[in-house]
């Protein structure tokens, strides 16, 4: 139910190093814009090195099991500021046409994801998704 919604609210997902519930949204999410199934919508992985030795992209492509315009669906970021950037440079856009602010411009701190949960909205339905982002119950 969570990764549906994920997939259906999502304006932009961004993937921070994780372990299997973590790939498994990421390849949700990814699987419905490569079969145009879903909104086409920015994503991007966090730390190039990990995904790139986490998932092997090149034996993928070499294969021929995903073309490079699959590869080119997902954008890499070295940091959670990187992949803002990411984000707002192709001017990512919210439903209702306004831009989408990060967490912190809101004064909640950087891509805070509530514990518990595998997925976060950052801002108007931008969303993010790790477990190293999330925060003890309690805290700030």
């Amino acid at each position: 139910m969570r990764k549906m919604h994920l997939a259906v609210r999502a304006t932009a997902a961004v993937a921070f190093p994780g372990g299997f519930g973590t790939l498994a949204e990421l390849f949700e999410v990814l699987t419905l814009v490569q079969t145009r199934k879903g909104r086409s919508i920015p994503i991007v992985c966090v730390d190039r090195d990990y995904w790139t030795r986490a998932i092997n992209f090149d034996l993928l492509l070499e294969a021929q099991v995903i073309s490079p315009a699959d590869f080119q669906l997902l954008r890499f970021a070295e940091d959670a500021e990187g992949a803002w950037q990411e984000l707002a440079a192709p001017g990512i856009q919210t439903a209702n046409a306004r831009p989408i602010l990060r967490a912190s411009d809101e004064g909640i701190g950087p891509w805070v994801m509530p514990s518990g949960t595998g997925a976060a909205e950052m801002g108007d339905g931008c969303v993010a998704s790790s477990r190293a982002d999330r925060r003890p119950q309690g805290s700030p």
